[in-house]
């Protein structure tokens, strides 16, 4: 099936650089929203294969006032717009429900290590040209500092809270563990990767979850989930604290064996 191929984008001639429109609609077909009661969007993920989705952890354990789970209750795909703009008219955009929760078992929301869920879907999504996989890495190997990296998302685009109405992306170098800003170096353990703020290309909350990724070989292989950002009181990162995520090649083995009831592409 040739839209069984992973990491696949449906690219332009024109490099798009900071915070911009993504262009053209459904370049990245692997991304998805995760939406909440009352219609709300707060999380990204992305699809690793036709029945999983992969997130992170932090999105699936707030709790309301009554000590309640908040989890997502459906995830979109083939989305562009804002799922609650409704004005996608792409006949390709669906939602689906959800069948399990799998946040990974060793999180811990105090120093988010391990910041990652899977989430199986009801059924399997049928993959074309606007939805289909990304990659994920092969192994261990590469530690990315030095390469630049994509992130996408519906985040808030400014600090007065709006979310953005169409799907961003924004180039964001990969740092080395080492020079991440501020952040102290206890916070950034190996199972975090991180990303710098360059000409005013911050993404903010709204985008957790969501994917950080790299192009090998014509491929866009998804080597971070977005975890955390500086500056709570704005929920957006800045020069001094690169947005920091949890690094996809230190839990391949965790991915693998809780996904594997899904079909996956190369």
């Amino acid at each position: 099936d040739s839209d069984c191929t992973c990491g696949a984008a449906n690219e332009q001639s024109t490099r798009i650089i900071g915070g911009k429109e993504v262009d053209p609609r459904y370049k990245y077909p692997w991304q998805v929203a995760l939406v909440y009661a009352n219609n709300t969007l707060q999380c990204g993920g992305s699809i690793i294969n036709n029945l999983w989705i992969l997130t992170a952890a932090h999105c699936l354990i707030d709790k309301d006032d009554n000590n309640n789970p908040v989890r997502p209750l459906y995830v979109w795909v083939g989305k562009h717009d804002r799922p609650i703009l409704g004005t996608d008219t792409s006949p390709d955009t669906k939602r689906y429900d959800i069948k399990t929760y799998t946040p990974h078992d060793r999180y811990n929301s105090v120093d988010d290590n391990y910041d990652f869920a899977l989430l199986e879907l009801t059924e399997t999504i049928p993959f074309n040209n606007v939805i289909r996989p990304v990659c994920l890495p092969k192994d261990g190997s590469n530690d990315y500092a030095g390469e630049d990296g994509t992130v996408t998302g519906w985040g808030l685009t400014s600090n007065d809270g709006s979310l953005s109405d169409v799907l961003k992306e924004a180039q964001v170098p990969i740092l080395a563990n080492n020079k991440c800003g501020n952040w102290a170096p206890a916070q950034i353990t190996g199972l975090k990767l991180c990303a710098g703020a360059v000409n005013n290309t911050a993404f903010c909350s709204g985008d957790s979850g969501g994917p950080l990724c790299v192009v090998e070989d014509n491929k866009y292989i998804e080597v971070g989930v977005v975890s955390f950002y500086a500056g709570e009181g704005n929920g957006c990162y800045n020069e001094n604290y690169p947005g920091v995520y949890a690094r996809v090649s230190k839990v391949l083995g965790w991915i693998s064996d809780n996904a594997k009831s899904g079909t996956w592409c190369n």
